[in-house]
Protein backbone atom coordinates (compact mmCIF):
# COMPACT_ATOMS: atom_id res chain seq x y z
CA UNK A 1 0.00 0.00 0.00
CA UNK A 2 1.60 3.82 -1.22
CA UNK A 3 2.09 6.22 1.53
CA UNK A 4 -0.55 8.15 0.34
CA UNK A 5 -3.19 5.57 0.39
CA UNK A 6 -2.62 4.55 4.04
CA UNK A 7 -2.73 8.13 5.23
CA UNK A 8 -6.34 7.84 3.57
CA UNK A 9 -7.09 4.78 5.32
CA UNK A 10 -5.84 5.66 8.50
CA UNK A 11 -7.91 8.99 8.20
CA UNK A 12 -11.06 7.03 7.17
CA UNK A 13 -10.65 4.58 10.21
CA UNK A 14 -10.30 7.83 12.37
CA UNK A 15 -13.47 9.82 11.49
CA UNK A 16 -15.11 6.65 11.66
CA UNK A 17 -13.86 6.09 15.01
CA UNK A 18 -14.79 9.52 16.04
CA UNK A 19 -18.22 9.58 14.57
CA UNK A 20 -19.35 6.41 16.46
CA UNK A 21 -17.63 7.92 19.81
CA UNK A 22 -19.96 11.10 19.11
CA UNK A 23 -22.88 8.62 18.22
CA UNK A 24 -22.96 6.81 21.42
CA UNK A 25 -22.21 9.83 23.94
CA UNK A 26 -24.32 11.78 22.15
CA UNK A 27 -27.24 9.40 22.02
CA UNK A 28 -26.31 8.25 25.76
CA UNK A 29 -26.18 11.65 27.38
CA UNK A 30 -29.76 12.48 25.52
CA UNK A 31 -31.52 8.93 26.97
CA UNK A 32 -29.97 9.64 30.52
CA UNK A 33 -31.13 13.57 30.04
CA UNK A 34 -34.50 12.86 28.67
CA UNK A 35 -35.14 10.63 31.54
CA UNK A 36 -34.45 12.73 33.91
CA UNK A 37 -36.17 15.50 31.97
CA UNK A 38 -39.29 14.25 31.53
CA UNK A 39 -39.71 11.20 33.64
CA UNK A 40 -37.78 11.76 37.03
CA UNK A 41 -38.26 15.50 37.96
CA UNK A 42 -41.87 15.33 36.88
CA UNK A 43 -42.12 12.39 38.92
CA UNK A 44 -40.00 13.94 41.64
CA UNK A 45 -42.38 17.48 42.05
CA UNK A 46 -45.15 16.24 41.80
CA UNK A 47 -44.86 13.56 44.88
CA UNK A 48 -42.71 15.98 46.80
CA UNK A 49 -44.02 18.86 45.99
CA UNK A 50 -42.76 21.76 44.44
CA UNK A 51 -40.24 22.86 47.02
CA UNK A 52 -38.76 19.48 48.34
CA UNK A 53 -39.03 17.79 44.78
CA UNK A 54 -37.09 20.69 43.21
CA UNK A 55 -34.20 20.57 45.95
CA UNK A 56 -34.27 16.98 45.50
CA UNK A 57 -33.53 17.41 41.74
CA UNK A 58 -31.23 20.21 41.77
CA UNK A 59 -29.20 17.85 44.43
CA UNK A 60 -29.53 15.08 41.68
CA UNK A 61 -28.99 17.25 38.78
CA UNK A 62 -25.68 18.45 40.76
CA UNK A 63 -24.34 15.46 41.84
CA UNK A 64 -25.55 13.59 37.77
CA UNK A 65 -23.39 17.15 36.04
CA UNK A 66 -20.60 16.38 38.60
CA UNK A 67 -20.25 12.92 37.30
CA UNK A 68 -20.71 13.51 33.85
CA UNK A 69 -17.97 16.64 34.01
CA UNK A 70 -15.20 14.03 35.69
CA UNK A 71 -15.77 11.59 33.30
CA UNK A 72 -16.21 13.52 30.14
CA UNK A 73 -12.17 15.17 31.71
CA UNK A 74 -11.34 11.62 32.68
CA UNK A 75 -11.79 9.85 29.05
CA UNK A 76 -10.43 12.72 27.15
CA UNK A 77 -12.79 11.96 24.65
CA UNK A 78 -14.93 14.43 22.92
CA UNK A 79 -18.04 12.17 22.84
CA UNK A 80 -20.73 15.47 23.48
CA UNK A 81 -18.93 17.25 20.34
CA UNK A 82 -18.56 20.05 22.88
CA UNK A 83 -14.62 20.30 21.27
CA UNK A 84 -15.55 20.39 18.02
CA UNK A 85 -18.29 22.51 18.14
CA UNK A 86 -15.47 24.86 20.58
CA UNK A 87 -12.87 24.60 17.53
CA UNK A 88 -15.05 25.38 14.78
CA UNK A 89 -16.48 28.29 16.54
CA UNK A 90 -13.81 30.50 15.58
CA UNK A 91 -14.33 29.72 11.74
CA UNK A 92 -16.26 31.33 9.38
CA UNK A 93 -18.52 34.47 10.23
CA UNK A 94 -20.96 32.67 12.28
CA UNK A 95 -18.02 31.58 14.47
CA UNK A 96 -16.73 34.94 14.97
CA UNK A 97 -19.91 35.89 15.58
CA UNK A 98 -20.21 33.74 18.38
CA UNK A 99 -16.73 33.98 19.90
CA UNK A 100 -17.24 37.55 20.14
CA UNK A 101 -20.89 37.04 21.91
CA UNK A 102 -19.22 35.11 24.32
CA UNK A 103 -16.42 36.99 24.97
CA UNK A 104 -18.81 40.27 25.29
CA UNK A 105 -21.67 38.58 27.14
CA UNK A 106 -21.11 35.43 29.17
CA UNK A 107 -23.81 36.03 30.99
CA UNK A 108 -26.19 36.09 28.59
CA UNK A 109 -25.06 33.62 26.13
CA UNK A 110 -25.09 31.28 29.75
CA UNK A 111 -28.97 31.78 30.42
CA UNK A 112 -29.04 30.92 26.69
CA UNK A 113 -27.13 27.79 26.75
CA UNK A 114 -28.89 26.83 30.32
CA UNK A 115 -31.99 26.66 28.77
CA UNK A 116 -31.25 25.55 25.93
CA UNK A 117 -29.01 22.74 27.07
CA UNK A 118 -27.78 21.44 30.09
CA UNK A 119 -25.29 22.84 32.49
CA UNK A 120 -22.52 20.26 31.81
CA UNK A 121 -22.32 21.40 27.93
CA UNK A 122 -23.39 24.79 28.96
CA UNK A 123 -20.07 24.77 31.03
CA UNK A 124 -18.05 22.78 28.85
CA UNK A 125 -18.74 24.54 25.53
CA UNK A 126 -17.86 28.42 27.74
CA UNK A 127 -14.68 26.87 29.23
CA UNK A 128 -11.50 28.13 27.79
CA UNK A 129 -9.51 26.24 25.65
CA UNK A 130 -10.16 23.50 23.29
CA UNK A 131 -9.52 19.57 23.63
CA UNK A 132 -7.80 20.21 27.22
CA UNK A 133 -9.94 18.23 29.48
CA UNK A 134 -8.19 20.07 32.45
CA UNK A 135 -11.21 20.69 35.27
CA UNK A 136 -12.70 23.80 35.85
CA UNK A 137 -11.23 27.25 36.72
CA UNK A 138 -12.91 29.82 38.83
CA UNK A 139 -14.64 30.99 36.18
CA UNK A 140 -16.37 27.48 34.96
CA UNK A 141 -17.22 27.08 38.56
CA UNK A 142 -18.86 30.35 38.42
CA UNK A 143 -20.49 29.50 35.37
CA UNK A 144 -20.94 25.87 36.46
CA UNK A 145 -23.04 27.26 39.65
CA UNK A 146 -25.42 29.87 37.63
CA UNK A 147 -26.25 27.31 34.63
CA UNK A 148 -27.51 24.47 37.36
CA UNK A 149 -29.55 27.84 38.76
CA UNK A 150 -30.74 28.87 35.74
CA UNK A 151 -31.45 25.45 34.39
CA UNK A 152 -32.81 23.90 37.04
CA UNK A 153 -35.22 26.70 37.70
CA UNK A 154 -36.24 27.06 34.21
CA UNK A 155 -36.95 23.27 34.12
CA UNK A 156 -38.56 23.35 37.47
CA UNK A 157 -41.20 26.36 35.70
CA UNK A 158 -41.29 24.56 32.87
CA UNK A 159 -42.61 20.60 35.00
CA UNK A 160 -44.89 22.88 37.45
CA UNK A 161 -46.67 24.47 34.50
CA UNK A 162 -46.88 20.73 32.37
CA UNK A 163 -48.31 19.07 36.33
CA UNK A 164 -50.68 21.86 36.70
CA UNK A 165 -51.93 21.71 33.05
CA UNK A 166 -52.45 17.94 33.16
CA UNK A 167 -54.21 18.23 36.54
CA UNK A 168 -56.52 20.99 35.33
CA UNK A 169 -57.28 18.87 32.14
CA UNK A 170 -58.17 15.88 34.47
CA UNK A 171 -60.71 17.96 36.05
CA UNK A 172 -62.41 19.05 33.06
CA UNK A 173 -62.53 15.31 31.64
CA UNK A 174 -63.52 14.16 35.29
Amino acid sequence: MSQNKLQVWAGHCLAQKRLATLAVGLTGNWAINYGFDFVLYPFMLYTFGTVTGWAIMVALSLAFSLVTVWFYDWSKKDWLGIELAKSLRDEGKLGKLTAWALQKSDPIMLVILSVQFEPVITTLYMRRGVGQYNGFSRRDWTNFSLSMLVANLYWGLVVLAGIDLVQYLWTLVS
